[in-house]
C-alpha cells in the first residue's frame, strides 16, 4: 500500500488554470489544422522511441518507461489512429512496475489514439501532431502501479522534420515545447485506503520517430 498524505484531488487547482489554457490552445490549433496534411495518404506508420517520463504535476507519482513503440494508420492526410506500447515502466520513487492488464510486466498499452496534424504557433513556423485519447472520455491509457490509474485527454508532439520535405522518418518531440503547447493529460488514481478517486496532471516527456511502414517518402505540406 502506498501511504499518501494528501489527495491529488485537493491539488487540482494547481494545474487547473494550465489545463483551461491548454484546451483553449487546442481549439485554436485545431481550427488551423485543415491547411496542413500528410501526403501520400492513406499510409501506415511505425513509432519508436527511447526513455519516456510521464511527469506528475502534483506529486511524486511520476512514471518512467525505458522505451516505446507502436503503429498507426493515416486514413487521410489529416487524420490517423495509433496505438503505443510503453515498456519498462516503473514508479522510480517506489519501485513498482506499471502494467496494463493482459500485458507483460512493466508494459503500458495505450488506447486507440487519434492523430491530427496542427500548427503550433500563429506564424505557422512550428507544427506537430495533436494526439487525443479514445472515445468521449478521451481515454489515453489504463494501468496498475500497485493502484489503478487512468490517463485521459490530449497531448502534443512537435514534428522536428522541416515542412514540405520528403522523408521516411519524422522526428517527434514531446514535453517542454513552450507555453504555446503546454498540454497535460489528466490522471485518475484509485489508491488503497482512500474513499474516492484522486486527480492530477501528467506531462509526457520523450522523443520518437514516426516512420513510413513501407519505407517510401512522405511529407507534411501546408
Amino acid at each position: 500500500m502506498i501511504n499518501r498524505s494528501r489527495s491529488l484531488k485537493r491539488l487540482f487547482p494547481v494545474f487547473g488554470v494550465s489545463l483551461v489554457a491548454s484546451f483553449a490552445l487546442i481549439a485554436l490549433a485545431a481550427a488551423g489544422a485543415s491547411a496542413l496534411s500528410l501526403t501520400p495518404a492513406p499510409q501506415s506508420d511505425t513509432f519508436a522511441g527511447g526513455a519516456l517520463n510521464a511527469e506528475s504535476q502534483t506529486s511524486t507519482m511520476s512514471v518512467s518507461c525505458s522505451g516505446s513503440s507502436g503503429s498507426g494508420t493515416w486514413s487521410s492526410g489529416t487524420a490517423a489512429t495509433a496505438r503505443l506500447s510503453l515498456t519498462g515502466c516503473v514508479l522510480p520513487y517506489y519501485g513498482f512496475s506499471c502494467t496494463t492488464s493482459g500485458q507483460a510486466k512493466g508494459t503500458i498499452l495505450t488506447k486507440l489514439l487519434s492523430l491530427t496534424p496542427i500548427y503550433l504557433n500563429a506564424a505557422h513556423t512550428r507544427y506537430g501532431l495533436l494526439i487525443t485519447g479514445e472515445g468521449a472520455s478521451k481515454a489515453f491509457a489504463t494501468f496498475n502501479c500497485a493502484e489503478s490509474r487512468t490517463w485521459s485527454g490530449t497531448v502534443v508532439a512537435e514534428i522536428t522534420t522541416p515542412l514540405n520535405t520528403g522523408t521516411n522518418s519524422f522526428g517527434l518531440k514531446f514535453g517542454n515545447l513552450g507555453a504555446e503547447t503546454a498540454f497535460y493529460l489528466i490522471e485518475q488514481g484509485i489508491y488503497p485506503g482512500l474513499s474516492e478517486p484522486t486527480y492530477g496532471g501528467v506531462s509526457i516527456n520523450t522523443s520518437m520517430q514516426m516512420s513510413t511502414a513501407g519505407g517510401g517518402l512522405s511529407k507534411f505540406i501546408p
